[in-house]
């Protein structure tokens, strides 16, 4: 197969840029993310941190919970708290994820994951921690929603299936290794020392997804394939292949003669 570029468009938020491969029997496709490419690496290394954080506290937060002066049944409550809360903001979180650029809700849940780690670290009683509690519920519901949908947003369609047993590789791995190390630091350190850890993890998805190119805007596919139909003036051939390549579902799958790419170059 032969790569050859079909449009290229500067404008003031980025270049776009539409890379097709040559077929043997005449035709071109575009091509799509790579399952390895950076963005995908990053999205999969955010998902560890958003699982690892609230693991590491789980296994901690009712003997925590009593050392501060919970009651046996406000301890099984501040344990089973932020579940409840995530179970609940699911919903909105994923209205919030078509509507919203993925970075941006990613950013607002790792905040928020932050700062119910550090009202665990100061919290000075059971009624600071059930705050905290929530906040961490509710900043996990994002996490979860929006990376789950970015990372399927990146992978090529016929690698979907691979790449999310990739992001669910990458969840059980956080599940299982962020309560060994929270326990580990927890005999050494202390309860609050452990969920300076965990506020640590939090801190890494707001450093990792800095460096993710693809921001996971909703209408980005419409946007852009409009701009490359027009850029030009006109409804240039190559504008054409894009937008039924990209945002029509009925040819999106299709193989496209090369006399349709006539101004893509060889």
């Amino acid at each position: 197969m032969t790569e050859f570029p079909l449009f290229e468009y500067n404008g003031t938020d980025g270049v776009l840029k539409i890379v097709l491969y040559r077929t043997d029997h005449g035709g071109v496709f575009l091509m799509k993310q790579n399952m390895y490419s950076k963005n995908i690496l990053l999205v999969l290394a955010a998902s560890f941190f958003y699982m690892a954080s609230p693991m590491l506290v789980t296994p901690l937060i009712t003997g925590f919970s009593e050392s501060i002066g919970a009651s046996a049944g406000v301890m099984g409550f501040i344990g089973g708290l932020m579940n409840l809360c995530s179970l609940f903001c699911r919903p909105a979180a994923g209205n919030l994820a078509d509507k919203i650029s993925k970075y941006k809700l990613a950013s607002v849940g790792a905040l928020l994951m932050a700062l119910a780690c550090a009202g665990y670290i100061f919290a000075p009683g059971e009624a600071v921690l059930v705050a905290a509690r929530i906040v961490n519920g509710a900043g996990f519901a994002c996490c979860s929603v929006c990376l789950s949908a970015w990372m399927s947003n990146m992978l090529p369609k016929e690698k979907i299936g691979s790449g999310m047993g990739l992001y669910g590789t990458m969840n059980a791995l956080g599940m299982a290794v962020a309560p060994a190390i929270g326990i580990s630091v927890y005999q050494a350190l202390g309860y609050r020392t452990a969920f300076c850890i965990a506020f640590a993890f939090s801190l890494a998805i707001l450093i990792v997804i800095q460096f993710i190119d693809d921001n996971g805007e909703p209408s980005a596919g419409q946007n852009t394939s409009k701009r490359a139909v027009t850029a030009c003036g006109r409804e240039s051939p190559a504008g054409l292949v894009y937008y039924h390549a990209v945002c029509n579902p009925v040819l999106r799958n299709a193989v496209f003669p090369c006399d349709l790419c006539t101004d893509a170059g060889s």
